[in-house]
């Protein structure tokens, strides 16, 4: 009788073969940055020549005793928006670079963790699985250079439009710096200024 303890000869998987530009971390354009919040996600889709193909904000501010169905309706308003533009304007292999889960967040984080998962189940549903979270400090500091990554973000607004980047809402700001970063978009410090 075979001992059932005696190890068995281990199994070597193979790895499927890369066969998409994503699998190997090159971005697939166009790509859709999110700043996903519930009174204000961000939206940027950018195309592969760098400009920005569309810059949208969605959310409803509620109030902290608003009823459990009123916050459902803001949920799915908001992943209805991310999903109707990621459906007019990528292709299904297309990257999304979503801003990673605020872990500092206060009082909101069981909030912003619902509208993150939502919004990636229904992306992912739809077809849409490049998606990957980044750090936003990060992408601030490859965008900007070191010592970007934490300074506030009117400091960072300020700085992006001394370098030819404005946008209306900080959410659009975080948005595009993601897919700046993830797609190696530079940007210039003003003449006289170094990095």
């Amino acid at each position: 009788m075979p001992d059932p303890v005696a190890k068995k000869p281990a199994r070597v998987r193979k790895k499927a073969p890369k066969k998409h530009a994503e699998a190997i971390g090159v971005p697939v354009f166009p790509v859709m940055g999110l700043d996903l919040s519930c009174t204000g996600t961000g939206i940027v889709v950018v195309e592969e020549s760098g400009e920005i193909a569309l810059q949208a904000v969605t959310g409803v501010p509620l109030d902290a005793d608003s009823r459990t169905r009123d916050r459902t309706e803001r949920l799915v308003a908001i992943a209805r928006d991310v999903l109707r533009v990621a459906q007019a304007r990528l292709a299904k292999n297309s990257s999304i670079v979503i801003e990673g889960y605020a872990f500092n967040a206060k009082g909101a984080q069981n909030d912003l963790a619902e509208v993150h998962g939502v919004v990636r189940v229904q992306l992912h549903l739809a077809g849409f699985v490049n998606v990957e979270y980044r750090s936003v400090t990060r992408a601030r500091s490859r965008v900007l250079g070191k010592g970007w990554g934490g300074k506030p973000k009117p400091e960072v607004k300020k700085e992006l439009a001394l370098r030819g980047r404005t946008f209306r809402d900080d959410n659009l700001m975080d948005a595009w710096v993601l897919v700046a970063a993830e797609v190696g978009i530079a940007t210039q410090p003003p003449a006289g200024e170094d990095e």
